[in-house]
């Protein structure tokens, strides 16, 4: 790998982490017992859910020992799978190192919540009306 090229996966990784840990840490500290809060007219919601599953809690009835195994295991090896096979690709651009850092960043952020919480702190929800991402 070019060396020029080598810093990017690391700093973009320690700042997703950082801003991933920090942004749960301040949700929170604000919401944790509050009432959620709207802006925008319901544009954006906060409000603190927390989710034992993966992406928008799938899997999260599963039974502990399968989810445990599944997103405390498998899903953080398959991440550092594709991060060390991206950071060793030749033919990976900074846009792309850029890319898995600031995801491996989020992932590493989700598990640190998951080894110590039992769950990932979600607290953001956007949409129109009926038309809802759900908690991320």
């Amino acid at each position: 790998m070019n060396p020029r090229r080598a810093f990017v996966f690391p700093i973009a990784l320690a700042i997703s982490l950082i801003l991933d840990q920090l942004t749960k840490r301040v949700a929170v500290a604000l919401l944790l017992g509050a009432p959620p809060l709207s802006l925008l007219d319901d544009f954006v919601i906060f409000a603190l859910v927390p989710n034992r599953g993966g992406f928008m809690s799938l899997g999260g009835g599963l039974p502990d020992p399968w989810r445990t195994w599944i997103f405390s295991v498998l899903v953080p090896l398959a991440l550092l799978a594709v991060c060390v096979w991206l950071v060793r690709d030749a033919g990976s651009t900074r846009r792309m190192l850029l890319g898995i850092g600031l995801v491996a960043g989020g992932g590493i952020g989700n598990w640190i919540d998951r080894l110590l919480q039992g769950a990932v702190v979600d607290f953001v929800s956007v949409g129109f009306g009926f038309l809802r991402t759900g908690y991320f």
